[in-house]
């Protein structure tokens, strides 16, 4: 029993999209999944038998550990910050950030 090693009679899915770089043995298969976000189904075939496992793997949510510089005064030239954390996405695949400011009395709208 368990995972063919074959790479080619071994196929995954993560909500529907591809999974890459899959191995498997006799009772453990590793993958990349493809980016995305919250819980996610994963779908594996192994000699063309198919198992579902929904819910039961999840991605973890942006982290944000640093803004630097933590205050820009707009308008002086320096309106360029750094954002530093972990789990961003990459941007070929999309990936985008939103950031909202204040000048201390009301909302700024910045994307």
């Amino acid at each position: 029993g368990g995972f063919s090693t074959e790479s080619q009679r071994l196929r995954a899915q993560v909500n529907g999209n591809n999974a890459t770089e899959i191995q498997g043995g006799t009772s453990v298969m590793t993958l990349t999944a493809p980016p995305g976000v919250g819980f996610a189904a994963i779908r594996v075939w192994s000699d063309e038998v198919q198992c579902l496992f929904d819910g039961l793997f999840q991605y973890d949510p942006p982290y944000v550990s640093q803004v630097m510089p933590s205050t820009i005064i707009f308008g002086d030239g320096s309106n360029e910050i750094t954002i530093v954390g972990k789990n961003f996405g990459r941007i070929t695949d999309g990936a985008t950030a939103k950031v909202s400011a204040s000048d201390g009395d009301s909302a700024c709208a910045i994307t």
